[in-house]
């Protein structure tokens, strides 16, 4: 990832104006994502 993308996925989470809850619901979703990816990759690298 560059410099860019880190810097507007930073600023999207650490929003001042918006609420906690929408930055908590930002946080569940990566990690739901992070998990399902590396549940494939593993399932991959086993077959």
């Amino acid at each position: 990832m560059t410099r860019l993308e880190m810097d507007i996925a930073w600023r999207y989470l650490r929003s001042r104006r918006g609420s906690k809850l929408l930055s908590l619901i930002s946080m569940i979703a990566i990690g739901g994502v992070m998990v399902g990816v590396s549940a494939l990759i593993i399932i991959i690298g086993v077959m």
